[in-house]
């Protein structure tokens, strides 16, 4: 009670006194987390000196009776909100009771059920009226790992906030968890925020309309190629259609995450042609997100191993396992996934079960519908009379044309060339369907729109904004999609006036990542 007390002296002494408890002030650690967003630095700074005293208790102290709520979990979490403060001394307060708390924090399970405990409340801040709080939730979720994996939705909405601070912060938390391989793909996580941004596209700032147009362009893959209608399209009676279907998938590499469960039951389908062809996929996919296993947790790794253990019964129980552990076990879905081809049924039947559980708690991504028009919205943007927007909107295009290329390209063809006319008409009855879904298509279309405004970039303005052209147009070289372009005098002086290097070169000075940042900073000093 003396926690609550209105003079501070009575709080300070109160949250000291509780240290000298040991394990009998357990029950009173969540009241101590809260002091450190007391009003009073004395008070804040007793909270987090008795967090920390208590710390080097015995587990007694932090396990409680109730395993769901105990305290190591309660205090991780109110540290973790303290983190997202506003006011920037309770930040710091938090932020200093990590070095007493060290043992508490190494300690993974109260790491993970504590960021778990804060998650909600900090998704609720990041759609605060306030820009202070976004900003501070935002980058809080960028520090919470795997954990930040329900957040990340919301988090994409802010790349095209009104505030050009809570922008950076989404920004930076989003390059941050990326390198940490918390997503299997950031737009299979996208959802209702690729809609968010491309209404964004029309905001009266253009600084916002130009991160709009970056967002979608690293956040917009899903909506292209239509990916909720090729999971769909996974259950349609004709063997031809589920074929070309998984073919597709296969060829969308981590993008197909949401979809993986789906998928997998293919494995169980009658027709051997259909079978066959998604052991294809599924190891194309595994081989896709492979690398994210670098960043698993001890946990993840020994189960991860158990996978290749000789015994059946040990890999049907780490599969088992793996399933309960939501994001933690993002890094272990390749493993999971390889596990789905193994030659005991219990033990791919184990693994199914895994993936789909990992589907119903969010972590392979969302099949969420969207009619939002990003191809056409983008495409008026490159009309707009500010350079800064063009470019930001051909940029967007050219990343997602990309990423249409690569899935359906072979659809095409064989819709139109393949030696049966059985795959000829499933492959126009598929793309009939992703067409009228909002799929991205006509990719030569849309590069003969961008290419004008590339080409311009690539002869007048700042290094920074031409680098932006010159890693787009590789991206298209690479996708094959600059046709006799790829080859000619104009293109060729273009990339070496610009960095000295042709289409397959890589600047050493800039990143492609920077994109928005470099627009906005030329276009803010021309303006």
């Amino acid at each position: 009670k003396k926690l609550d007390d209105e003079h501070w002296l009575v709080r300070r002494d109160a949250a000291a006194a509780l240290e000298d408890l040991g394990a009998d002030a357990a029950v009173a650690i969540p009241a101590i987390g809260k002091q450190l967003a007391d009003s009073n630095w004395r008070v804040r700074e007793a909270a987090w000196q008795t967090l920390g005293g208590l710390s080097l208790s015995d587990d007694a102290v932090w396990t409680g009776q109730d395993t769901q709520h105990h305290s190591g979990t309660l205090a991780v979490s109110e540290m973790t909100l303290r983190m997202a403060d506003t006011d920037p001394c309770v930040r710091k307060a938090a932020n200093e009771s990590l070095g007493p708390l060290s043992l508490l924090w190494t300690r993974s399970d109260f790491r993970r059920s504590g960021f778990r405990e804060a998650i909600p409340e900090l998704i609720v801040r990041l759609g605060d009226d306030a820009w202070r709080v976004r900003e501070a939730a935002a980058e809080t979720v960028g520090s919470l790992g795997s954990s930040a994996l329900p957040a990340l939705p919301p988090l994409i909405s802010l790349l095209a906030d009104s505030s050009y601070t809570v922008r950076k912060a989404a920004k930076d938390a989003i390059v941050k968890l990326g390198k940490a391989r918390v997503t299997l793909h950031l737009a299979a996580l996208a959802g209702p925020s690729v809609a968010e941004l491309t209404t964004k596209l029309k905001y009266k700032d253009w600084h916002v309309q130009v991160a709009a147009a970056w967002g979608l362009g690293q956040a917009a893959g899903a909506s292209v190629v239509a990916l909720p209608e090729l999971a769909r399209s996974l259950s349609d009676s004709n063997a031809e259609v589920r074929l070309v279907t998984i073919q597709t998938l296969g060829a969308l590499g981590a993008l197909a995450a949401p979809a993986i469960p789906a998928l997998a039951a293919m494995l169980l389908d009658g027709e051997a042609a259909v079978r066959s062809s998604t052991v294809t996929a599924l190891k194309r996919f595994a081989e896709s997100v492979r690398g994210a296993q670098a960043q698993a947790s001890p946990r993840v790794c020994r189960l991860t191993r158990s996978l290749q253990h000789a015994k059946a019964t040990e890999r049907d129980a780490a599969a088992q396992a793996l399933g309960q552990l939501g994001s933690e076990a993002t890094h272990a879905v390749s493993a999971l996934v390889v596990a789905l081809l193994d030659e005991e049924p219990i033990v791919s039947r184990a693994a199914a079960s895994a993936l789909e559980q990992l589907g119903e708690d969010g972590v392979l991504g969302q099949l969420s519908d969207t009619s939002s028009p990003v191809v056409a919205a983008l495409l008026q943007r490159i009309e707009d009379q500010n350079w800064a927007i063009r470019l930001a909107a051909t940029e967007a295009l050219a990343n997602l044309t990309v990423v249409a290329a690569r899935a359906f390209s072979k659809l095409q063809h064989r819709a139109e060339y393949d030696d049966s006319e059985h795959i000829r008409k499933a492959g126009s009855l598929l793309l009939g369907r992703l067409r009228k879904a909002g799929a991205l298509l006509d990719v030569e279309q849309v590069v003969d729109y961008i290419l004008p405004e590339l080409l311009e970039v690539l002869a007048v303005g700042d290094p920074e904004v031409r680098n932006v052209a010159h890693e787009a147009l590789r991206g298209l070289w690479f996708a094959d999609l600059l046709g006799d372009l790829a080859g000619s005098n104009v293109l060729e002086a273009g990339m070496y006036r610009t960095w000295g290097c042709d289409l397959g070169g890589h600047s050493s000075e800039h990143e492609a990542s920077d994109a928005s940042d470099a627009i906005d900073a030329s276009a803010r000093s021309t303006r």
